[in-house]
């Protein structure tokens, strides 16, 4: 499936709100999965697996924490790359001030207009949580920039689907108490 960034955006959301997460959290997930389909990198499949893992939602919430300070003792954080660069990367365009971010196997430089390198290919970033450390004013430029560029997000109809069953839990059921309340088109749909 073709679909828009502000499909991405609010599908993610919504499925994040399906999946117990707080608004805040949700909307963090809703914009750092445009912020990959942006760029390319496979959204969907990765937003899938962390919706459906407790552990990984926890890692999630960290991760929002700290890209709010930006700033964080070596190891004592442990986060998954693919979600926590794009939240450090929106605060760094925001505060206008750079960072690098340093897991075991990954090195992420992000300037402070919010542009990110890696030292690997953006395909090789990790989806499992792992400690961070991040170093506040330094920006390395490494050798894979990641280029935005990508105006649709991609993905399978069956990932829509399954994220699609987290949104439906958002769905407020029909009763006749609200039927009779004016919910609903009622018999004919005129307006």
């Amino acid at each position: 499936m073709d679909i828009s960034l502000n499909e991405v955006e609010m599908q993610a959301t919504k499925a994040a709100r399906g999946a117990g997460l707080a608004w805040g959290q949700a909307e963090d997930i809703g914009r750092a999965a445009r912020w990959l389909a942006e760029r390319g990198i496979d959204w969907a499949r990765p937003l899938l697996g962390l919706l459906a893992d407790a552990e990984a939602r926890a890692a999630f919430a960290q991760a929002s924490r700290v890209a709010d300070d930006a700033a964080t003792p070596e190891g004592a954080v442990v986060c998954t790359p693919l979600w926590m660069i794009p939240l450090l990367a929106m605060a760094c365009r925001v505060r206008g001030a750079a960072l690098t971010a340093r897991w075991p196997t990954l090195c992420a430089g992000i300037g402070s207009d919010g542009r990110v390198s890696l030292n690997r290919r953006p395909a090789e970033i990790e989806m499992s949580p792992s400690p961070v450390r991040i170093t506040p004013g330094q920006h390395e430029v490494l050798a894979y920039p990641l280029a935005t560029g990508v105006r649709r997000g991609h993905l399978g109809a069956k990932q829509w689907k399954e994220l699609d069953a987290f949104v439906t839990r958002t769905y407020v059921p029909s009763s006749f108490r609200s039927r009779a309340a004016g919910a609903g088109s009622g018999l004919t749909d005129n307006d």
